[in-house]
């Protein structure tokens, strides 16, 4: 028997109470936001800046095992505002999937997804305005660069730019299999132009390499750029966590292969990455030797001057990494500016000191590395 998932919404104030009287007040039959024939998933939201939100999903409303994306809009009182159901985001052939979104800071929003309308999985990103109206091509613009267009892409994370566009990274595996799975980074602007030129290599490799990294994910860098973490992995080794930053001109300034945020012993992966609001960002993820306990842990500019400790307790990881100068992007002297802080005690989680200190000299000049792109 198939199973029909409904995706349905239920807006909560900070003590619990349903909020406004057109939002459900019985948490077993919340507001519906779309009842369509099969299956509705993996929904993703933003709000809307009046109090609602914008929830966009996969849909398998036009067949079995094939799905589109739809989206709808939430008001702060509860009310449906576009039409019944969702409106199409892309329906193009093929199926899409995996979409994300983020804000157009206009009241609408920007949405990314894997695209197979020409057999291949591609990134697609279409402009949805704040009456459900999309703004850019019919059923989204490419970020993928036509010279790989036929190779497979996937696993997009979006951010705003703050002036109406959107920095995307994702995963490329060009160069032959997933062995040599690369992370590429993409912007639009507000009229669906692409500024930077085409989608690039954030973490080059060497083709056949054996190198494989995935699961990207962005944050805001507070000034039009954005700064993306991922897993990587090197020639059969670890997986460990590296990050780049991508600046509002579309520079990638923390050298090659980026800058490492986890390189313990054992397997980093599956990051999830916010603002940090200082410029910087705070990074999430299962660290460690044997992933099991993951590490917790944060770091601060101030504790890289006074050579402060880190503890690591039982928790998800947590490191705070800070935006530099590219005079601070080659790895050895960048993992040393991101000296790891004091993180407080929790009751009955055993925690382990460690102390690390500035003492690797001045950056070299492989610090101002450029990254190749993609023509």
């Amino acid at each position: 028997m198939r199973r029909f998932v409904l995706i349905s919404a239920i807006l909560i104030v900070a003590t619990g109470t349903p909020l406004l009287a057109q939002w459900s007040s019985n948490p077993a039959a919340n507001n519906p936001v779309c009842q369509a024939v099969r299956n509705q998933r993996f929904p993703k939201m933003v709000a809307d800046g009046k109090g609602g939100v914008i929830i966009v999903w996969e849909d398998e409303r036009p067949s079995t095992s094939v799905f589109d994306i739809y989206a709808q809009r939430i008001d702060a009182g509860g009310t449906i505002k576009w039409t019944y159901d969702g409106v199409p985001v892309c329906t193009s052939v093929g199926g899409q999937n995996k979409p994300v979104i983020t804000t157009d800071g206009s009241g609408g929003a920007i949405i990314a997804w894997k695209d197979v309308r020409f057999l291949q999985n591609d990134i697609y990103v279409q402009r949805i305005d704040s009456s459900g109206t999309a703004l850019w091509a019919r059923d989204g613009v490419s970020l993928v660069p036509s010279a790989i267009a036929d190779k497979e892409q996937s696993d997009p994370a979006i951010v705003s730019d703050g002036s109406g566009g959107a920095i995307i990274a994702f995963m490329d595996n060009t160069p032959g299999g997933n062995s040599d799975n690369q992370i590429m980074v993409g912007k639009v602007d507000a009229n669906g132009a692409q500024p930077w030129g085409d989608a690039y290599y954030i973490s080059p490799i060497v083709p056949s390499s054996g190198t494989y990294q995935y699961s990207p994910a962005i944050c805001t860098d507070g000034t039009g750029g954005a700064i993306i973490v991922w897993a990587y992995m090197y020639t059969g080794g670890s997986f460990d966590l590296y990050a780049q930053h991508i600046a509002a001109n579309g520079t990638a300034d923390w050298g090659v292969p980026g800058a490492p945020v986890s390189t313990e012993a054992g397997t980093q992966s599956l990051p999830v990455i916010d603002s940090d609001g200082l410029n910087g960002a705070v990074v999430v993820g299962p660290m460690g030797a044997d992933r099991s306990p993951a590490y917790s842990r944060n770091a601060s500019t101030a504790a890289a001057r006074r050579n402060g400790t880190a503890r690591r307790s039982r928790a998800r990881a947590a490191s705070r990494i800070v935006r530099r100068s590219a005079a601070w992007a080659t790895a050895r002297r960048w993992s040393c500016g991101k000296t790891i802080a004091a993180a407080p005690r929790r009751t009955s989680t055993r925690s382990i000191t460690t102390r690390t200190a500035l003492r690797n000299g001045p950056p070299t000049a492989s610090s101002s590395a450029t990254l190749p792109r993609i023509n």
